[in-house]
C-alpha cells in the first residue's frame, strides 16, 4: 500500500516537476526573447506568442490531472499532503505566473508591434519629409511668368499632397500620443519621435511656405517685369514720337499741336498704368523681395525713363507751341516785308506826276504811306519785343529768329532815306507842275484877256468909246493888280533854275513864252488904250462936228426962210430974230474955228485915220437914225 502510494507519489512529483519544468521553460523562453526590431517581426513575435498560448492551454488537461492527482492524494490523508498542498499551491501560483507572464509579455509584444508600427510610420513619414524636402529646396524660381506659374501649379499641387498626407501625420501624431498615454515602454523616445516628426511637418509646411511666398514672390516680380517691360516699350515708342523733331517743319504745325495734345493726354490717361507699375516695384522692394536691388534697379530706371519720356513731351510741346509763335512771328514779318517791298516799290517809282493833280495826288499819297510808314514803327517795335521775348525765352530757333528781326528792322529804317528823297522829289515836281501850272493860269488869263485887249470895237459913239474906256480901265487894272502873279511866277522860274532843277531848260522855254505872252497884252493894251483915246477923241471932234452942224441945220431954216413979214410988227420981230442968229453966228464963229484947229491937230496926229473916221461915221450915221 505504502509502496502505491510511494510510487503514486512519486508519479505526482515526477508530472509536478515536469510540469513545473516545462512552466519554468515557457517563462524562460518568453522572457528571454529580445524585442523584435521591425513590425514583421513583432508580428511574428506576437503571433508566437499567441502559439504559445495554446500550448499554455493544451496543457490545460495536464494541470488539470495532475491537480487532481494531488488532490486525489490529499483526500487520501497521504502522508505528505501538506506537502502536496503546498506543492499544488506552487503549481498553481506558477501556473498563474506563467499567464501572467504571458499576459505581461504580450502586452509587451503589443506594445512592441505599435512601438515598431509606429516607427514604420514614422520612417515612412520621415521619408516622405525627406522627398518633399528635397522637392522644397529646388531653388529654381522660374525664368518667365509661364516658367514661374507652371512652379506655382507644381506647388499648389505639392500643397494638396501635403493635405493629403497631414491626415497621416496627424494620425501618426496620435497614435504615438496614445501609444504615450498609456505608457509605453519606449514612451520618451515615441514622445522624441513624434515631436520630431511634428517638428519637421512645422519646418515642412513652413518651407513650404516659404517656397510658396518665393514663387509668389517670383510671380509678382515676373508680373513686375513683364509689366515693366510693356510700359518701357511702351515709353521707347512713345519717345520716338515725343522725339520726333517735325516742329522743325513749319507745315500744318496747328494739326501737329493738336496730335500732340492727344499725346499728351494719352501720357497723363497711362501716367496711372506707370505708377502702378513703379509702385507695385517699390512695393516689392519694401516687402523685401529677393530679388529688390534689381527691382529697385528697374524702377529707377523706370522713373526715370517716363521722366525722360514727359520731358520729351513738354518739351516738344513747347518747341510745337515756339514754332507756332515763330510761324506768326515769320507770317508777321513776311507781312511786313510784302508791305516794305511794296513801300519800297513805290518809293523806287520814277513817276512823279505829269500835271498838278497827279502830284498833288502822288504827295497824297506820299503822306499816306508815310503815316502808314510811322504807324508800322509800333508793329517794328512789337517785332522787336517779341525777338527779345524768344530771346529771353530761349527759343529754339532764337538765331533764325534775331536775323529776321534784325533784317526786318533794317529794311524798315532803309525806308527812311527813300521816303525822304520820294518826299523831296515828289515837292519838287510839286514846285515845277505849280510852276507850269502858273504858267498855264497865267498864259490863260493873258490869253483871256488878250481878245478884249486886242478887241476892234473902238465905240460908235462917244458915249460907246468912253464906256469901253471904263472897260480898259479895269483891264488895265487887273493888269497892274496881275502884275504882281506875274512876277511871282517868273521870279519861281527863275528860283527853280538857280536851283538847278532837272527840268530848268524847259522851265526857262516856259518863263521865256510867258513873258512873250505878258509883253505882247501889255502891248495889246497899249495899243487899245491908244486907239481908244483916239477913238474918244475923235468922237468927241465930230461929236462937236455934229452937234455944230446940228445948230447950223436949226439956224438954217430961219435964214432960209421966205418970211419977210405980213406987217411992220412981224418984220420988226423978224429982223429982231435974224439979228440974234447973226450974233450966234458970230458968236457960235469962235467954236467953229476951234473945230477947224482940232481937226488939224487930230489929222497931224493920225488920229482921223480913214478908218477911224468910217468907223465913225458909221456910228454917226446910225445915232442920227437912231
Amino acid at each position: 500500500m505504502k509502496l502505491e502510494e510511494s510510487m503514486r507519489f512519486h508519479a505526482f512529483q515526477r508530472d509536478l516537476r515536469n510540469l513545473r519544468a516545462w512552466i519554468e521553460t515557457v517563462v524562460v523562453r518568453m522572457t528571454s526573447d529580445e524585442l523584435a526590431k521591425d513590425v514583421e517581426g513583432a508580428e511574428r513575435m506576437l503571433e508566437s506568442h499567441q502559439e504559445r498560448k495554446a500550448e499554455m492551454e493544451a496543457r490545460a488537461e495536464s494541470f488539470e490531472a495532475v491537480c487532481e492527482f494531488g488532490e486525489r492524494l490529499i483526500s487520501e490523508k497521504h502522508p505528505s499532503s501538506s506537502e502536496l498542498r503546498s506543492q499544488l499551491a506552487a503549481l498553481s501560483d506558477d501556473r498563474d505566473g506563467m499567464f501572467s507572464t504571458w499576459t505581461k509579455r504580450g502586452e509587451l509584444l503589443n506594445q512592441c508591434f505599435d512601438l515598431q508600427r509606429f516607427n514604420q510610420e514614422a520612417e515612412q513619414v520621415d521619408a516622405w519629409f525627406g522627398t518633399q524636402e528635397a522637392f522644397l529646396q529646388n531653388d529654381d524660381v522660374g525664368e518667365s511668368l509661364d516658367g514661374v506659374e507652371t512652379l506655382i501649379k507644381n506647388h499648389d499641387d505639392f500643397e494638396k499632397s501635403i493635405d493629403a498626407q497631414e491626415e497621416k501625420i496627424n494620425g501618426l501624431e496620435r497614435f504615438g500620443k496614445s501609444l504615450v498615454d498609456r505608457g509605453h515602454y519606449e514612451g520618451g523616445a515615441i514622445e522624441a519621435r513624434k515631436a520630431a516628426v511634428l517638428a519637421r511637418k512645422v519646418k515642412l509646411f513652413e518651407l513650404s511656405k516659404e517656397r510658396k511666398n518665393r514663387l509668389e514672390d517670383s510671380k509678382n516680380y515676373q508680373e513686375f517685369r513683364r509689366d515693366a517691360f510693356e510700359v518701357e516699350n511702351w515709353i521707347q515708342e512713345k519717345m520716338q514720337a515725343a522725339s520726333d523733331e517735325s516742329y522743325e517743319e513749319a507745315s500744318n504745325l496747328q494739326v501737329k499741336l493738336q496730335q500732340h495734345n492727344a499725346f499728351e493726354s494719352e501720357l497723363s490717361a497711362n501716367e496711372s498704368r506707370i505708377d502702378r507699375v513703379a509702385q507695385c516695384g517699390e512695393e516689392l522692394v519694401l516687402d523685401g523681395h529677393f530679388a529688390h536691388a534689381e527691382i529697385e534697379s528697374r524702377v529707377d530706371e523706370l522713373r526715370l525713363y517716363w521722366t525722360k519720356l514727359r520731358d520729351a513731351s513738354a518739351d516738344k510741346t513747347a518747341k510745337l507751341k515756339e514754332a507756332q509763335q515763330q510761324q506768326l512771328f515769320n507770317r508777321n514779318v513776311e507781312d511786313i516785308e510784302i508791305w516794305i517791298g511794296e513801300v519800297a516799290g513805290v518809293l523806287a517809282s520814277e513817276d512823279h506826276g505829269k500835271d498838278l493833280a497827279g502830284v498833288k495826288y502822288l504827295l497824297k499819297k506820299h503822306q499816306l504811306l508815310e503815316n502808314d510808314i510811322a504807324g508800322y514803327q509800333d508793329r517794328i517795335d512789337d517785332v522787336l519785343v517779341q525777338v527779345n521775348g524768344f530771346k529771353e525765352a530761349g527759343h529754339f530757333k532764337v538765331e533764325e529768329i534775331e536775323d529776321k528781326g534784325r533784317a526786318l528792322i533794317e529794311d524798315y529804317y532803309a525806308l527812311t532815306e527813300p521816303t525822304s528823297l520820294r518826299r523831296a522829289r515828289l515837292e519838287a515836281s510839286l514846285e515845277l507842275q505849280q510852276f507850269f501850272r502858273d504858267i498855264e493860269d497865267e498864259l490863260g488869263w493873258i490869253k483871256e484877256r488878250a481878245p478884249v485887249a486886242a478887241a476892234s470895237d473902238l465905240g460908235q459913239n462917244l458915249t460907246g468909246v468912253r464906256n469901253l474906256i471904263k472897260k480898259h480901265q479895269v483891264l488895265e487894272g487887273e493888269i497892274v493888280g496881275h502884275l504882281v502873279q506875274f512876277e511871282r511866277v517868273a521870279k519861281m522860274g527863275q528860283s527853280l533854275m538857280i536851283a538847278g532843277h532837272q527840268s530848268a531848260e524847259e522851265i526857262q522855254l516856259r518863263t521865256d513864252l510867258l513873258k512873250r505872252h505878258w509883253d505882247g497884252l501889255q502891248g495889246l493894251v497899249g495899243d487899245r488904250k491908244r486907239m481908244l483915246s483916239d477913238s474918244e477923241e475923235g468922237h468927241q471932234y465930230y461929236a462937236e462936228v455934229a452937234e455944230a452942224e446940228s445948230w447950223m441945220e436949226t439956224k438954217r431954216p430961219l435964214i432960209a426962210s421966205e418970211d419977210y413979214g405980213r406987217d411992220e410988227d412981224t418984220a420988226e420981230i423978224l429982223a429982231k430974230k435974224h439979228e440974234a442968229i447973226v450974233q450966234d453966228l458970230d458968236g457960235y464963229g469962235s467954236t467953229i474955228q476951234g473945230l477947224a484947229k482940232e481937226k488939224k491937230r487930230l489929222v497931224e496926229r493920225s488920229i482921223l485915220t480913214q478908218k477911224i473916221l468910217s468907223k465913225i461915221r458909221r456910228g454917226l450915221r446910225r445915232s442920227t437914225r437912231k
